[in-house]
């Protein structure tokens, strides 16, 4: 993996994004909005590096298929959608978007990463076997 630098937005295993702000035998991420994380140091170790599995400046790159993305294009309001992949009828690429736009052309406002949501979420009705 390439060096983290200060001011990257990481995603970890456990689908963490968070800002790096510090960089001193830890990586110390920012508390920010987007994830709702609150200052944290994680040892600049093997295990730390390992569990980073993306990192940049544009944080829509960290964005996965499956993450819950609140957004806003052009004017409409404030949206809620589960991103997927999508292929462009002209290109026949893969992008991943979310009701058909480009996360690329998104106002992106929240993220809730797949693993965030599914450790979070609660079940509803009858989980038991009979």
């Amino acid at each position: 993996m390439e060096e983290i630098k200060v001011g990257e937005w990481v995603r970890t295993k456990e689908g963490y994004i968070a800002k790096v702000i510090e960089i001193d035998n830890s990586y110390v991420f920012s508390e920010d909005t987007l994830s709702k994380q609150t200052d944290i140091g994680i040892p600049c170790d093997y295990e730390a590096i390992c569990n980073i599995v993306k990192h940049g400046y544009n944080i829509k790159n960290l964005i996965e298929e499956g993450d819950i993305v609140e957004y806003k294009v052009l004017l409409n309001g404030v949206k809620l959608g589960r991103v997927r992949k999508y292929t462009d009828a002209r290109s026949h690429k893969e992008y991943l978007g979310i009701d058909g736009f480009k996360i690329e052309k998104l106002e992106i406002s929240s993220i809730m990463t797949k693993e965030q949501f599914n450790n979070g979420k609660y079940n509803v009705g009858n989980t038991e076997k009979s």
